[in-house]
Protein backbone atom coordinates (compact mmCIF):
# COMPACT_ATOMS: atom_id res chain seq x y z
CA UNK A 1 0.00 0.00 0.00
CA UNK A 2 2.81 2.40 0.95
CA UNK A 3 4.66 1.49 -2.23
CA UNK A 4 1.57 2.25 -4.32
CA UNK A 5 1.16 5.63 -2.56
CA UNK A 6 4.85 6.46 -3.12
CA UNK A 7 4.58 5.61 -6.83
CA UNK A 8 1.44 7.71 -7.12
CA UNK A 9 3.21 10.69 -5.51
CA UNK A 10 6.24 10.28 -7.77
CA UNK A 11 4.02 10.14 -10.84
CA UNK A 12 2.27 13.33 -9.73
CA UNK A 13 5.62 15.09 -9.18
CA UNK A 14 6.85 14.12 -12.63
CA UNK A 15 3.70 15.49 -14.23
CA UNK A 16 4.16 18.87 -12.49
CA UNK A 17 7.88 19.07 -13.18
CA UNK A 18 8.85 21.64 -15.80
CA UNK A 19 9.24 20.24 -19.29
CA UNK A 20 12.86 19.61 -20.16
CA UNK A 21 14.39 22.29 -22.37
CA UNK A 22 15.72 21.13 -25.66
CA UNK A 23 19.01 22.94 -25.14
CA UNK A 24 21.79 20.38 -25.46
CA UNK A 25 23.60 19.29 -22.32
CA UNK A 26 26.45 21.66 -21.55
CA UNK A 27 24.97 24.29 -23.86
CA UNK A 28 26.34 27.81 -23.73
CA UNK A 29 22.84 29.32 -23.59
CA UNK A 30 22.39 31.87 -20.82
CA UNK A 31 20.16 30.94 -17.91
CA UNK A 32 16.57 31.11 -18.99
CA UNK A 33 17.17 32.03 -22.65
CA UNK A 34 14.98 29.72 -24.75
CA UNK A 35 16.97 29.69 -27.97
CA UNK A 36 14.68 27.21 -29.72
CA UNK A 37 11.73 29.58 -29.28
CA UNK A 38 13.92 32.50 -30.40
CA UNK A 39 14.76 30.51 -33.56
CA UNK A 40 11.09 29.74 -34.19
CA UNK A 41 10.00 33.36 -33.63
CA UNK A 42 12.66 34.83 -35.91
CA UNK A 43 12.03 32.25 -38.61
CA UNK A 44 8.31 33.10 -38.52
CA UNK A 45 9.19 36.78 -38.80
CA UNK A 46 11.43 36.14 -41.80
CA UNK A 47 9.53 33.42 -43.67
CA UNK A 48 6.00 33.68 -42.31
CA UNK A 49 4.15 31.12 -40.24
CA UNK A 50 3.16 28.91 -43.16
CA UNK A 51 6.54 28.31 -44.77
CA UNK A 52 7.23 24.63 -45.51
CA UNK A 53 9.05 22.71 -42.79
CA UNK A 54 12.00 22.03 -45.09
CA UNK A 55 12.47 25.82 -45.53
CA UNK A 56 11.94 26.56 -41.83
CA UNK A 57 14.19 23.92 -40.29
CA UNK A 58 17.59 25.34 -41.41
CA UNK A 59 16.53 28.89 -40.52
CA UNK A 60 15.39 27.84 -37.02
CA UNK A 61 18.69 26.03 -36.50
CA UNK A 62 20.74 29.01 -37.67
CA UNK A 63 18.84 31.51 -35.48
CA UNK A 64 19.01 29.11 -32.54
CA UNK A 65 22.79 28.79 -32.97
CA UNK A 66 23.14 32.58 -33.05
CA UNK A 67 21.05 32.87 -29.89
CA UNK A 68 23.21 30.29 -28.10
CA UNK A 69 26.42 31.97 -29.29
CA UNK A 70 25.19 35.36 -28.08
CA UNK A 71 24.10 33.88 -24.71
CA UNK A 72 20.68 35.50 -24.55
CA UNK A 73 19.26 35.85 -21.07
CA UNK A 74 15.63 35.01 -20.35
CA UNK A 75 14.71 38.72 -20.57
CA UNK A 76 16.48 39.14 -23.92
CA UNK A 77 15.04 35.93 -25.36
CA UNK A 78 11.51 36.76 -24.17
CA UNK A 79 11.71 40.17 -25.84
CA UNK A 80 12.80 38.60 -29.15
CA UNK A 81 10.06 35.97 -28.91
CA UNK A 82 7.39 38.63 -28.23
CA UNK A 83 8.49 40.92 -31.09
CA UNK A 84 6.25 40.80 -34.16
CA UNK A 85 8.14 43.27 -36.37
CA UNK A 86 11.76 44.21 -36.96
CA UNK A 87 11.01 47.59 -35.38
CA UNK A 88 9.83 45.89 -32.18
CA UNK A 89 12.84 43.58 -32.30
CA UNK A 90 15.15 46.58 -32.37
CA UNK A 91 13.71 47.78 -29.04
CA UNK A 92 14.82 44.60 -27.24
CA UNK A 93 17.67 44.95 -24.71
CA UNK A 94 19.93 43.01 -27.07
CA UNK A 95 18.65 43.21 -30.66
CA UNK A 96 20.88 40.37 -31.74
CA UNK A 97 19.40 39.17 -34.99
CA UNK A 98 19.22 42.24 -37.18
CA UNK A 99 21.90 44.87 -37.61
CA UNK A 100 21.18 48.47 -36.60
CA UNK A 101 20.01 51.03 -39.13
CA UNK A 102 22.71 52.92 -40.97
CA UNK A 103 22.28 56.60 -41.65
CA UNK A 104 21.91 57.26 -45.36
CA UNK A 105 21.11 60.38 -47.31
CA UNK A 106 18.86 60.83 -50.33
CA UNK A 107 20.69 60.08 -53.56
CA UNK A 108 23.20 57.80 -51.82
CA UNK A 109 23.52 54.19 -52.92
CA UNK A 110 23.21 51.87 -49.92
CA UNK A 111 26.20 49.52 -49.82
CA UNK A 112 25.06 45.90 -50.02
CA UNK A 113 21.63 46.73 -51.47
CA UNK A 114 20.92 45.04 -54.82
CA UNK A 115 21.53 47.44 -57.71
CA UNK A 116 17.92 47.25 -58.91
CA UNK A 117 16.66 48.27 -55.45
CA UNK A 118 19.17 51.13 -55.24
CA UNK A 119 17.91 52.31 -58.62
CA UNK A 120 14.31 52.04 -57.39
CA UNK A 121 15.08 54.23 -54.36
CA UNK A 122 16.79 56.83 -56.55
CA UNK A 123 13.84 56.82 -58.99
CA UNK A 124 11.38 57.26 -56.10
CA UNK A 125 13.44 60.18 -54.76
CA UNK A 126 13.33 61.85 -58.19
CA UNK A 127 9.58 61.18 -58.33
CA UNK A 128 9.10 62.80 -54.90
CA UNK A 129 10.67 66.01 -56.20
CA UNK A 130 8.68 66.19 -59.44
CA UNK A 131 6.88 69.54 -59.70
CA UNK A 132 4.09 67.96 -61.78
CA UNK A 133 2.82 66.10 -58.69
CA UNK A 134 0.74 67.92 -56.04
CA UNK A 135 2.80 69.05 -53.04
CA UNK A 136 0.88 66.87 -50.55
CA UNK A 137 1.58 63.79 -52.65
CA UNK A 138 5.27 64.74 -52.95
CA UNK A 139 5.52 65.07 -49.17
CA UNK A 140 3.84 61.72 -48.64
CA UNK A 141 6.05 60.01 -51.20
CA UNK A 142 9.14 61.66 -49.69
CA UNK A 143 8.24 60.44 -46.19
CA UNK A 144 7.64 56.91 -47.48
CA UNK A 145 10.91 56.86 -49.40
CA UNK A 146 12.85 58.11 -46.34
CA UNK A 147 11.32 55.31 -44.25
CA UNK A 148 12.08 52.77 -46.98
CA UNK A 149 15.68 54.01 -47.17
CA UNK A 150 16.02 53.64 -43.37
CA UNK A 151 14.54 50.13 -43.34
CA UNK A 152 16.60 48.96 -46.29
CA UNK A 153 19.86 50.20 -44.75
CA UNK A 154 20.12 46.93 -42.79
CA UNK A 155 20.56 44.78 -45.89
CA UNK A 156 24.05 43.68 -46.87
CA UNK A 157 25.90 40.66 -48.17
CA UNK A 158 25.53 39.15 -44.68
CA UNK A 159 21.82 40.00 -44.46
CA UNK A 160 20.59 39.73 -48.07
CA UNK A 161 17.32 41.19 -49.26
CA UNK A 162 14.62 38.60 -50.01
CA UNK A 163 14.24 37.74 -53.71
CA UNK A 164 10.56 38.77 -53.69
CA UNK A 165 11.58 42.30 -52.69
CA UNK A 166 14.23 42.41 -55.41
CA UNK A 167 11.60 41.39 -57.97
CA UNK A 168 9.26 44.07 -56.60
CA UNK A 169 12.03 46.67 -57.03
CA UNK A 170 12.23 45.82 -60.73
CA UNK A 171 8.47 46.10 -61.22
CA UNK A 172 8.19 49.19 -59.02
CA UNK A 173 10.95 51.02 -60.88
CA UNK A 174 9.24 50.43 -64.22
CA UNK A 175 5.89 51.64 -62.81
CA UNK A 176 7.38 54.79 -61.27
CA UNK A 177 9.24 55.66 -64.48
CA UNK A 178 5.94 55.37 -66.36
CA UNK A 179 4.15 57.54 -63.77
CA UNK A 180 6.95 60.14 -64.00
CA UNK A 181 6.43 60.33 -67.77
CA UNK A 182 2.69 60.89 -67.34
CA UNK A 183 3.36 63.77 -64.89
CA UNK A 184 6.02 65.27 -67.15
CA UNK A 185 8.88 64.64 -64.72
Amino acid sequence: MRLALALLLLAGCERDAPAPRDEPAGSAAAPGGDCTMVGEALTSMELGNYAPVEDRRPKVAAYRATCVAQKLTKLEADCVIAARTMEQLRTCPKPVMFPPYKATVPGEVIKGLPAVCSQYLLTLERYASCSGIPIEARRSIGTSVAEMRKNWSIFSEATPMPKAVIDACTQGNAAILQAMTSFGC
